[in-house]
């Protein structure tokens, strides 16, 4: 079987953690965050994986490389634009093969057995099979209700109807998928695959949802990260597919002990400044005396000399000038060829708002990414469409290609209560 993790994404959340290093590379006691759910994956068998990439994502490949140090096979599908759950999982589609597939997220700590839960699927005859659990803030998440049979039913308070009560559970972000799932996922471009599983219930297609009992901590938040940390390095938290730490040396024998052997270096990148505190800070530290020798003092009679203007200001100016106009184009033109806000949306009386970023490489080319959504994929898609056709018709100035710029982040905002 092969498998997809998901690690393409921003990291908004955790800023300023992922300012400069990908979410998927944070070091959670000792070892980088994505290499627990590809511990997890290997302790049953799945080697050939392919992983997403985006924010920062070239970092992710150069720490994990081909896979061989950890005894597997990697691939990465790198997104320019980021294409959501859906949009990234129909491009990685040429490394998933023609059998079930499976999909897990970077971002989490789980201890699933995964054997069962792909004998679970195997036995439904599912369509996808989504791992749940029960969790009494399943609402924030965004529900999964299932029927008594584990049939789910309605995802977020859509879908279908089932007979009897349902009950309500948290999609842990692990889900099997048969490949027929590849077609029905829209074309090129950002795509979701929760509509897709929101559409397949309507037309009663089969999902089930597999309910795990085991550990699972989802380390999207700051609180959340620091939690993994101390449970994990305090030993509060286990996983068992983990190899288990070695006992501490006694303190006689702590200067001769090799340090422990580390499966994948961690870049410098990947470890992360300490979080902002809520208190003041405190004033800074005097800079240490350096080995220099003393300068002679400037005497005071001496009159300073004006500094001489960087050559480079004026050029920085104009640049700045150009990205600011060029900036504003797109919004017109974003404007001018605005799509009508889907059904969906209308009738739900959305509001929220959605920022985006756009980084001009060296080469000419505008890149477009999602820096915060609004919690709606549906409106997430719908901006990241609109902007994307607007850097279609609106060229990139000459004066902005040769080196990377990145433009004013774009807020977008979406009141449907108006309309």
């Amino acid at each position: 079987m092969n498998a997809m993790v998901l690690a393409a994404g921003l990291g908004t959340r955790l800023r300023p953690l992922t300012d400069e290093t990908p979410k998927a590379l944070l070091p959670v006691a000792g070892r980088p965050l994505i290499q627990y759910v590809l511990q997890l994956l290997k302790r049953y068998g799945i080697t050939e994986i392919v992983i997403n990439l985006h924010h920062h994502g070239d970092q992710i490949a150069e720490a994990l490389g081909d896979g061989r140090a950890l005894g597997l096979r990697l691939r990465y599908s790198r997104e320019p634009v980021i294409l959501g759950t859906g949009g990234g999982i129909k491009q990685a589609r040429r490394w998933l093969g023609n059998s079930t597939f499976l999909v897990i997220n970077s971002d989490i700590l789980i201890d699933v057995n995964l054997d069962k839960v792909i004998e679970f699927h195997q036995r439904r005859k599912a369509a996808v099979s989504m791992v749940v659990r029960p969790d009494p803030d399943a609402d924030a998440y965004g529900a999964i209700e299932l029927d008594a049979q584990d049939r789910v039913r309605r995802i977020v308070g859509q879908g279908g109807a089932g007979a009897g009560p349902l009950r309500q559970f948290m999609f842990t972000g692990v889900h099997l998928l048969e490949p027929s799932v590849l077609d029905l996922i829209p074309g090129h471009g950002f795509a979701s695959i929760t509509d897709v599983y929101i559409a397949m219930l309507q037309r009663d297609e089969k999902i089930f949802g597999y309910v795990m009992r085991g550990a699972w901590m989802d380390l999207g938040t700051p609180e959340r990260y620091e939690a993994a940390n101390r449970q994990l390095g305090s030993g509060a938290l286990t996983l068992s597919y983990l190899k288990p730490a070695e006992p501490a040396p006694p303190p006689e024998e702590r200067k001769r002990a090799p340090a422990p052997r580390r499966e994948i270096a961690m870049p410098e990148t990947a470890k992360p400044p300490p979080l902002p505190s809520p208190q003041a800070e405190a004033a800074p530290e005097p800079a240490p005396p350096t080995s220099a020798p003393p300068q002679p003092l400037v005497p005071a009679t001496a009159a300073a000399a004006p500094l001489p203007a960087p050559p480079q200001a004026d050029a920085r100016a104009a640049e700045a000038a150009t990205a600011a106009q060029y900036r504003l184009q797109l919004i017109e033109a974003a404007r001018r060829n605005k799509p009508p806000y889907p059904a969906i949306a209308r009738e739900n009386n959305w509001v929220g708002d959605v920022v985006l970023e756009i980084v001009i490489r060296a080469d000419g080319r505008a890149e477009l990414g999602l820096r915060r959504g609004s919690g709606h994929d549906v409106l997430d898609r719908l901006a990241l469409d609109t902007y994307q056709q607007a850097l279609r018709v609106v060229p990139v100035p000459p004066a902005l290609q040769g080196r990377q710029v990145r433009l004013e982040p774009l807020r977008v905002v979406y009141n449907l209560t108006a309309n």
